[in-house]
């Protein structure tokens, strides 16, 4: 990814290069060998501590480039826990389920981690498919099952969508002919799945799995979007990001084509200083992973939502060019 390049040492893209392993997709519904690790009296990782208090709160989840997973307190981002784990390298996306459990994409190792809400306590370990390279994540609300977008392939080769049934076990890889990088997915509310990558030729595709089937639909945006940026549904619409400008935008989706209803500006972000531009909608608001020149080795910015204009809130402590994140309510 360019943006990354240009401001961090290593960008997902190069770390994915330096990370792949072997083989092309496999066909479309293919199974692949991988299973979970089960997780047996797993000790403490070291560093890693949480305060009592995060079990019972709503949590921000933000993942750190070389570093360990971030929980603050949300809306108020008061920081309660940092999860270590000797694996960890590139924590490139989260997402979480109904129960509030995040997984977590580990793209230098090509793992899925499942945490407990605001706890350390390591649920279970999936791999990827052998060959792949992780990028983010998203739970089906009608299933529970888990789609993990790949990047591609050694040798630079096609990547897909890897798909666990009840985010477990082995999963099935997705491809479409329209992308070959794949970037960012999210499902909406009837377990469709959206997913934007690169294509061959050109910078940006955004395609749809529908709920129950195993052929992509291609959409067609009637917005210019530069590099993909995050998917994620929110209401009745399909908010996509784009790293190359400061902007979040919303499309009602019909068949194959996305309607733009809504540009929410996130001023004072600099494209340039961003890494893979994640952001996360809860309520009325959405955070964003950035970096700006206040604060050069990142920050996540709170910014009103769907108004945008000036941040309301910085996160900055132990914030270290994030790459992904996402926020988890707490059980009741």
């Amino acid at each position: 990814m360019s943006t990354l390049a240009s401001r961090y040492v290593l960008s997902i893209g190069a770390a994915a290069a330096l990370a792949a392993c072997s083989q092309a997709a496999p066909p479309i519904g293919a199974r692949v060998i991988p299973q979970s690790r089960a997780i047996a009296a797993q000790p403490d990782h070291a560093g890693s501590w949480v305060l009592p208090e995060a079990a019972s709160s709503d949590l921000l989840y933000v993942g750190n480039l070389g570093q360990g997973l971030s929980m603050y307190t949300y809306p108020e981002g008061k920081l309660v826990g940092v999860v270590k784990n000797p694996n960890f390298s590139y924590l490139a996306g989260e997402c979480v389920d109904s129960s509030g459990s995040v997984f977590v994409t580990n793209l230098g190792n090509n793992e899925i981690f499942e945490y407990k809400h605001g706890s350390k306590k390591l649920l279970q370990t999936l791999d990827a498919p052998t060959g792949y390279n992780t990028i983010d994540c998203s739970i089906d609300p009608t299933t529970g099952n888990l789609a993990v977008s790949l990047l591609h392939g050694r040798r630079d080769r096609t990547g897909g969508v890897a798909i666990y049934p009840h985010a477990q076990g082995s999963p099935q890889i997705y491809t479409t002919p329209r992308i070959r990088r794949y970037y960012f997915c999210g499902y909406d509310d009837k377990g469709n799945l959206f997913v934007d990558g690169r294509p061959s030729v050109g910078y940006f595709h955004l395609a749809e799995l529908p709920a129950g089937s195993s052929k992509f639909v291609d959409i067609q945006l009637n917005q210019k979007i530069g590099i993909p940026g995050t998917v994620l549904w929110h209401g009745k619409y399909l908010a996509v990001g784009d790293q190359y400008a400061p902007d979040v935008y919303e499309f009602r989706i019909k068949g194959s084509r996305g309607t733009l209803v809504n540009t929410t500006p996130l001023s004072g972000i600099e494209p340039h200083l961003t890494a893979d531009r994640a952001f996360w909608i809860q309520g009325m608001r959405i955070v964003v992973a950035t970096g700006t020149k206040a604060y050069p080795q990142g920050a996540v910015d709170f910014f009103a939502y769907p108004a945008g204009g000036n941040a309301t809130k910085i996160v900055s402590e132990d914030v270290r060019h994030p790459l992904g994140l996402t926020v988890s309510l707490a059980p009741h």
